[in-house]
């Protein structure tokens, strides 16, 4: 099984800014698939069954920065015991690397992202392992751009951030099967390597 977590923060507002980049991707993929969302007090979530093992699609009904809350809600919903948890892919915004590039790592510190420090802190009490979380870390940083990433995160995604975010939904897509099935490091090969 396999959770696939797009952050961001629910207010429209917010909806196409830089910091809300792993929900964009999110909201990309579904639409390729034609899945409906769900929608629940504290998350919104939809499901595929075509890829040989269930993929949850998951986004909070929140802020970026509870992140955690709405994926506990979420566990407990389903009532998901920690052997079932195979996978959870967490796609979010990367201040410290440029815009239009991406990096797939397993585990690894929050880099001081409030929202990835939230789900590490509330999947401590399902006593699952930060070795079953993948992050994909969508590059956000203007280039010529040195300041604090509060100069920037807030701002809305670039016309070509969008076209590049479409395009990764079509690589992410053609891996879906892989991660599926959790063989998540021949995607990183792939995708480090070659986009």
């Amino acid at each position: 099984m396999l959770i696939i977590y797009g952050l961001g923060n629910n207010e429209s507002k917010y909806l196409q800014t830089k910091h809300n980049a792993g929900r964009f991707l999110l909201e990309i993929l579904v639409k390729k698939l034609s899945l409906e969302w769900e929608r629940h007090s504290e998350f919104v979530f939809c499901k595929s069954n075509s890829f040989g093992f269930p993929i949850y699609f998951l986004y909070s009904s929140g802020y970026i920065n509870h992140s955690g809350q709405a994926l506990s809600s979420f566990i407990n919903y389903f009532k998901f015991k920690p052997d079932h948890l195979l996978k959870i892919l967490l796609l979010h915004d990367d201040s410290d690397q440029q815009e239009n590039n991406i990096k797939l790592v397993c585990n690894g510190g929050s880099g001081g992202h409030k929202g990835i420090d939230s789900i590490y802190q509330h999947l401590l009490s399902f006593k699952m392992t930060t070795d079953r979380i993948w992050r994909l870390k969508i590059g956000i940083r203007p280039s010529q751009n040195k300041h604090r990433s509060e100069t920037f995160v807030l701002s809305r995604l670039k016309d070509s951030e969008i076209q590049y975010l479409i395009k990764l939904s079509d690589r992410l897509y053609q891996y879906l099967g892989d991660m599926a099935k959790g063989n998540f490091i021949k995607v990183q090969n792939d995708l480090n390597i070659k986009y």
